[in-house]
């Protein structure tokens, strides 16, 4: 199917009464592209909305038929807003749907919360292949393009509920960067990104463990002297642990 995305309307799921919606994105946008483990529970997003720390943007078609969605959740403590789901329904991939999602919630979020960086999750290609749910390498080729940089973090994402478990081997990537958070050309401080990381995993699984191996080396890369690097992809360094 051809969209032409001049004929699209982007909507917000932001007001009362549209738990509903909130639910039917869930099932029919996130739970059929992405793995298990990097969905979050449906409450989570539910309340999320309902209490103004998740946004939901999507895209419509002319039938109201939602085509593809963004979803950002914020973290006061660290003044970041992180893009949990950039999402394109399968067979409209290709079209500038992605790109017009994208675009609108970087702008309405960077309006709206200020954020010092909006940072997003996305898989590394050296660590994930064909995984059924899109195409890695052509995902990051579209954020480069777009000026989006990697940071040289073991980065894993956090177990996002009961039974789920923590994804390894992502990138975390920078969407959009503050002009107080840049310590020098081409670098962030990684103070601000040591405290995300903190606030995220003490929100989401309750606990940031000074003893727990996988965050502490998150948290110790992001101590390198001097602020954290933005580079593309293939100029990450390797991390052993994910190999």
């Amino acid at each position: 199917m051809t969209i032409h995305t001049a004929r699209t309307t982007i909507r917000e799921l932001d007001k009362p009464g549209t738990d509903a919606e909130v639910t039917e994105f869930h099932h029919t946008m996130l739970v059929p592209h992405f793995p298990s483990d990097e969905v979050m529970p449906l409450d989570n997003l539910v309340h999320g909305v309902r209490e103004g720390r998740t946004r939901v943007l999507t895209v419509c078609g002319p039938d109201g038929a939602v085509l593809a969605g963004a979803v950002g959740e914020w973290f006061p403590s660290s003044r970041v807003q992180l893009l949990s789901y950039l999402v394109v329904r399968q067979g409209l991939r290709s079209q500038g749907l992605g790109s017009k999602v994208l675009s609108e919630a970087l702008s309405r979020w960077t309006e709206a919360l200020r954020p010092l960086l909006i940072l997003g999750e996305v898989e590394d290609p050296r660590y994930f292949r064909d995984t059924g749910f899109g195409d890695v390498v052509g995902r990051v080729r579209l954020y480069e393009r777009k000026g989006v940089r990697a940071l040289p973090v073991p980065y894993a994402q956090p177990a996002l509920g009961p039974g789920l478990s923590r994804v390894p081997g992502l990138m975390l990537m920078v969407f959009a960067a503050h002009c107080d958070v840049r310590a020098a050309e081409g670098t962030i401080n990684g103070g601000v990104v040591e405290q995300f990381l903190t606030e995220y995993y003490t929100v989401v699984e309750g606990d940031a463990s000074p003893d727990d191996p996988q965050l502490g080396a998150m948290r110790a890369a992001c101590r390198a002297a001097g602020g954290l690097p933005l580079l593309l992809a293939r100029e990450l360094p390797t991390f052993p642990q994910y190999e």
